[in-house]
């Protein structure tokens, strides 16, 4: 189940008052209308959407950059042989990029930042078992959710008994040790088969590797997962196939949502495994990609397919068929999908997956598919998408050419254990379509996890190497603020998390981290443990919200009392992690248009809101201040929307 080493084939931000601006909007380097048919591949004329730039500097009063296509062509395809997805290679133009240092084995960043670890906690189910997350959502009361699976033994073994497990937990205060042992209270999972008798075979069904995020009500929704078909008699595995269907959970109460999915795979199921689930500005979820079918050789059949949810209404509709989704798309983990701060854009999610080769299209039936340029090459692989993490980093007004980087901008950090994607991270601007020089991380890192942090830099944490080095139990951190400095954490978390760790950004400005394999994941099996990382900024005096509303309209001003005055106002969309990739969390600068200062430290400031809900999909968000040294506050949790 867990490791799968096979190859399948697979803006204006307030009123004009305040004079904030988005620019830029998705370059269109290769449109493809028409993959080819089957599986063969996708193709299409060369081109870009000349009206993108037009409409943009006519609605957000000035003029955006025209994007330019990258150079060369990038093509993506596949190949399939009956039922069985063939290993393929994916080609694409190779943008130019020099890395920051040598790429190589010696770690080359030398600036370090005081942090802290906490010492481990472990979970435990009432009857004494061992449960490890490996989904993780911030629910907006504070607590945490996890999706897992509980094993008898620690540490668990291959042949011991394991089954579904899923929780909800209140993460110790600041300066509260973890409990040795925590009790879990288990939520049951709103699955359809518990050893259901099916011929001579018996399924079961869980949500591990499933895709979570939360909705614009705060509300947990998760599609497709994992069922097991086994011997009836001798309980041997015979395949996993994915879920068909879909769940929400409120905080309380879970339920599947009645019905299947719509979206059918190369077998003409509606079954996914690894999907990605991703919150749109309309409100409804997109669906995309995963697996049907996985047999014991470790081969198996896609479904790429993109649909939507109503979480509301229950209903789904169909964006591109599994014949018409670019190979591209498809990751043996999850399709990484962002939506573009450009509510003017034709296209306006971007997508990267195992290839390394991005794309942008729309929720929409009939939408272009348009191919951008392959990730910088560091090695011989073909895979540079794979096992890295991603996130957007922060927006901001008036984030244009001359900013460190444009709205929209990805880091990708990390990645495929052939070559030296690992040590690098690299940075895809969408407008132009092109990838910023490599930075050298100095750390190897496959499978890490990526957080935003509140003050604008990327906290990369835990992944593995496969020579065995610890030096992936230290977090480091980039600053795109400071020419994409990397800067390393002092201490050691004393615990290896690669494949399947978690971490999640608390409103306090902690990090959880839990989970996770060792450094040969083949041979490990998730941790059930947890713990409290520190991050840097923690150890100064912090600003302080003195209140703050509780629901946040698109394009208004509202009132803001804080103790010391904020050089930024951000929200902090709540995580939902797993598998290196966060399908929820964003980063929004807020423009601030006036502060009141007094004497005894006092200020009250007129911040503007989000333009739209491309800018900040609506939600619940992290409220955040920060002082001139880039210090947090402590959040508010506030609606958006």
């Amino acid at each position: 189940m867990g490791v799968r080493p096979w190859s399948l084939v697979a803006v204006a931000l307030v009123p004009v008052a305040l004079g904030a601006t988005l620019s830029g909007a998705p370059a269109h380097a290769r449109s493809s209308t028409s993959p080819a048919s089957g599986h063969a591949g996708h193709g299409g004329g060369a081109g870009r959407d000349a009206t993108v730039s037009d409409r943009l500097a006519g609605t957000l009063g000035g003029p955006a950059p025209v994007p330019h296509a990258p150079t060369g062509t990038a093509t993506a395809t596949g190949a399939t042989t009956g039922s069985k997805t063939a290993a393929t290679t994916h080609s694409a133009a190779t943008m130019s990029a020099t890395p920051s240092a040598a790429l190589g084995a010696v770690a080359a960043t030398t600036t370090t930042a005081s942090d802290a670890w906490s010492t481990v906690g472990t979970f435990r189910t009432a009857e004494g078992w061992y449960a490890a997350p490996i989904h993780a959502t911030l629910l907006p009361d504070g607590r945490v959710h996890f999706i897992g699976i509980a094993r008898e033994s620690d540490p668990p073994t291959q042949n011991g008994r394991a089954r579904r497990v899923s929780w909800v937990f209140t993460p110790p205060a600041p300066g509260v040790t973890p409990a040795s042992d925590i009790v879990i209270t288990e939520v049951a999972e709103p699955v359809e088969h518990t050893g259901t008798p099916y011929g001579d075979a018996s399924l079961y069904d869980d949500l591990y590797c499933t895709s979570a995020t939360l909705d614009d009500t705060g509300r947990v929704v998760t599609a497709g997962g994992t069922r097991i078909v086994s011997d009836g008699t001798t309980g041997e595995l015979r395949y996993t196939l994915g879920l068909p269907y879909q769940t929400v959970f409120d905080g309380t109460t879970w339920e599947r949502i009645p019905g299947e999915m719509v979206g059918r795979g190369y077998l003409d199921s509606a079954a996914r495994w690894y999907p990605t689930l991703t919150r749109l500005p309309d409100k409804r979820m997109l669906v995309t990609g995963g697996l049907e079918l996985i047999t014991l050789d470790a081969s198996g059949t896609d479904n790429r397919s993109l649909e939507t949810l109503d979480p509301h209404t229950g209903e789904r509709a169909l964006v591109s068929g599994h014949t018409q989704t670019p190979v591209s798309i498809h990751a043996r983990d999850y399709t990484i999908v962002f939506v573009l701060p450009y509510a003017g854009a034709d296209s306006d999610l971007l997508m990267v997956a195992d290839s390394g080769t991005p794309v942008t299209t729309a929720a929409k039936a009939g939408a272009p598919w348009n191919v951008l340029g392959q990730r910088p090459a560091h090695g011989t692989t073909d895979q540079p998408g794979w096992g890295a993490s991603s996130v957007m980093l922060p927006i901001r007004p008036g984030s244009g050419a001359d900013a460190p980087y444009r709205n929209g901008s990805i880091l990708v950090a990390g990645g495929d254990m052939v070559g030296s994607y690992q040590r690098t991270a690299d940075v895809l601007d969408p407008v132009t379509g092109e990838w910023g020089p490599s930075i050298d991380l100095g750390i190897n890192r496959h499978h890490p996890d990526s957080i935003v942090l509140a003050d604008g830099r990327v906290l990369l944490l835990a992944g593995h190497d496969m020579t065995g080095a610890t030096d992936v139990t230290r977090a480091q951190y980039v600053d795109p603020l400071s020419d994409f400095s990397v800067t390393t954490g002092t201490t050691s978390s004393g615990v290896i998390r690669g494949y399947h760790s978690v971490a999640l950004l608390l409103p306090d400005g902690r990090v959880l981290v839990g989970g996770g394999r060792d450094v040969v994941t083949a041979d490990s099996l998730e941790k059930p443990t947890y713990q409290i990382y520190t991050p840097d900024y923690l150890s100064r005096a912090r600003p302080i919200i003195a209140s703050a509303p509780t629901q946040l309209e698109y394009g208004a001003l509202f009132q803001l009392p804080t103790v010391g005055t904020p050089s930024e106002v951000v929200l902090v969309a709540l995580g939902s992690q797993t598998h290196s990739f966060d399908t929820g969390q964003r980063v929004v600068q807020l423009p601030i248009g006036v502060t009141y200062s007094r004497p005894d430290g006092a200020a009250l400031s007129i911040v503007g809101t989000p333009v739209d809900s491309h800018v900040a999909p609506p939600g619940y968000y992290a409220l955040v201040v920060l002082d001139g040294a880039r210090t947090p506050s402590v959040a508010k949790v506030v609606h958006v929307g």
